[in-house]
């Protein structure tokens, strides 16, 4: 059978953080059964820490069936019978106790798979990066568009109807044919020279689309962990769900112009403080933690790819 590395991208799938494959697929490749590939494991224990080798429970299971895993007969079509996966670690290791003729070249074929898979997240990477800074200058410019409109208003209030006009500020400046924002916070109080019309904020356009990208990055947090939407907005303590909750908050605080005392109402009526300290706790994080720094990664290419697509 030919190594087709494009054929061996697609049964890597993404749990825990970590690139895997199934143990299913593993024994397809190696041209032997499942069940001797999982006999083979078990009599080596010590081979196969958790960074190498761990069982799906019910819940990853259902991710990686809903993301086109094909059930056979027998053996693995019933939830009776979880999968184990393999990280690109545990597949180095296996072909060190399966020993047999396919070992080597399916050793190199999926090893080079996991390394391509990386190099395209790193990429993506990069180029949420550069978004995320794009990002942050249009909301900047979006909250100065709104608070000059507020002084537009009030103005035409104080003049019977009568608006007066009012210039672009200071701190929007004209270089190369583009308009930098230098400071996020303009003097308000100086007076209007021109006027343009505002953009409504509140219409119910914008707020759908808020409302939609707020679900994305909830859905996508709880398929990245493994749990559920509804346990991110209950009340729950547990720490596989506490972590996923504050993740979800920090994206949604970080993609959208929705305060935290809206963004805790959402998450089950937390109040300011808790959601506050949710957001600043994994901002904290992203400095040094790589886990985290993986997971904000994985969910934002999931959710804003599927939001351009």
């Amino acid at each position: 059978m030919e190594l087709a590395e494009s054929e061996i991208k697609k049964q890597i799938y993404l749990v825990r953080g970590r690139q895997v494959m199934l143990d299913s697929a593993l024994a397809e490749l190696f041209e032997t059964k499942t069940k001797v590939l999982n006999q083979a494991v078990r009599r080596n224990p010590e081979r196969f820490p958790e960074d190498f080798m761990f069982q799906l429970n019910d819940e990853e299971y259902r991710n990686v069936r809903s993301q086109g895993v094909t059930l056979k007969s027998g053996r693995g079509s019933h939830t009776k019978y979880l999968p184990h996966v393999f990280t690109e670690l545990g597949v180095g290791m296996l072909s060190s106790i399966l020993r047999n003729n396919r070992a080597i070249q399916v050793n190199i074929s999926v090893i080079r798979a996991f390394a391509h898979q990386r190099h395209s997240a790193q990429l993506g990477k990069e180029l949420l990066g550069e978004l995320s800074q794009l990002t942050g200058k249009v909301d900047q410019i979006e909250r100065i568009v709104s608070r000059q409109s507020q002084v537009i208003h009030q103005a035409i209030e104080k003049n019977g109807g009568r608006g007066p006009s009012l210039s672009l500020p200071s701190e929007v400046e004209a270089q190369d044919g583009i308009r930098h924002l230098e400071d996020p916070s303009p003097d308000l109080t100086a007076p209007a020279q021109s006027i343009s019309q505002a953009p409504d904020l509140s219409s119910p356009s914008v707020k759908a689309k808020a409302s939609a990208k707020i679900a994305a990055f909830m859905q996508g947090t709880a398929k990245y962990y493994g749990v559920k939407v509804s346990d991110l907005k209950s009340g729950t303590r547990i720490s596989s769900v506490v972590l996923p909750r504050q993740v979800a908050i920090y994206l949604i605080r970080k993609h959208s112009s929705i305060g935290l005392k809206e963004i805790g109402r959402i998450f089950g009526g937390r109040d300011h403080t808790t959601t506050l300290h949710a957001y600043r706790k994994i901002e904290e994080a992203l400095k040094s933690d790589a886990t985290i720094q993986d997971a904000i990664t994985a969910v934002e290419l999931m959710t804003l790819s599927a939001e351009s697509s």
